[in-house]
């Protein structure tokens, strides 16, 4: 069993030790993509296919997204690429988000482009902030808050994935356009996949006094692999069976670049297998 699977792994990748490599580089490529997808939301949209630049409602909603895979990358990089634990991670991901709403409040992006005031600081400014105290100062309620936090997560991510128009109308988005159902539908995705990680994260965390909260290796794999299957399952119902994100209000294709999106999809899929092929097969 041992010896098949580790046949299949360096089959896949055709390195050695390939589930360290491709540990390190599903958490690398998170880390990188989130980062640079983060300071420029157009060259992301440019790569898509989108030739526009995009409009400020857009702009943030791919921002937002990618910060979330950001997020991820951060607390990959900490646990499969170093041993840090998770406290670090998890206090510069509340600090990221406290300072995205920060600065929207500040710049009065819930009166022009969304979304609500009530969204921007009831529903991300305040429990990041409690979230963060708590990851600080009472470690005690750590794992149960990780495990609130994912499921929050998922609780937004899940329905603004199937229901992008809707959700523009929930959170009182303004100034949407067609592209903004599409990038909502990869809004959402982030979000429940960031949340999935998270759950992931908590069920695997064990039941000591480490004020760091380290993690095992070939837990903290198992729970980046658990991010990746959401985000390849979700890519899948995301190309295949609501193809209606890719329409213009005539229900035309919009005119995306397609060999793109599907070799990243092949990617996601194929990190996913390497990632959790050594959980399935124990």
């Amino acid at each position: 069993m041992e010896n098949t699977q580790t046949y299949i792994s360096n089959l896949l990748l055709g390195l050695p030790e390939s589930k360290v490599f491709s540990a390190r580089l599903a958490a690398m490529m998170l880390l990188v993509r989130g980062l640079v997808a983060t300071m420029s939301p157009n060259y992301v949209a440019n790569k898509l296919g989108v030739k526009e630049k995009l409009s400020p409602t857009n702009e943030k909603i791919v921002r937002e997204t990618y910060i979330t895979m950001l997020n991820a990358g951060i607390l990959a990089f900490c646990t499969v690429v170093n041993d840090y634990g998770l406290k670090a991670p998890v206090a510069i991901n509340f600090a990221i988000w406290i300072a995205e709403c920060t600065h929207s409040l500040f710049n009065n992006e819930p009166s022009t482009i969304g979304p609500s005031r009530f969204t921007e600081v009831g529903l991300c400014l305040v429990p990041s902030i409690l979230f963060l105290i708590i990851t600080l100062y009472v470690p005690a309620f750590f794992q149960t808050m990780i495990m609130i936090d994912g499921f929050y997560l998922m609780s937004f991510g899940m329905p603004t994935f199937f229901f992008p128009k809707q959700a523009m109308k929930w959170y009182e988005v303004k100034k949407e356009d067609n592209l903004s159902p599409l990038f909502g539908n990869t809004f959402g995705l982030g979000f429940t996949a960031l949340g999935s990680y998270a759950v992931a994260l908590a069920f695997l965390l064990p039941n000591d006094k480490d004020t760091n909260y380290t993690i095992s290796f070939d837990d903290s794999v198992t729970a980046l692999g658990v991010c990746y299957a959401t985000v390849s399952a979700l890519y899948f119902i995301k190309m295949f069976v609501r193809r209606t994100y890719h329409e213009n209000e005539h229900g035309k294709l919009l005119k995306l670049n397609w060999n793109f999106i599907y070799v990243d999809m092949a990617v996601w899929f194929i990190i996913t297998i390497v990632l959790l092929l050594p959980v399935v097969m124990k």
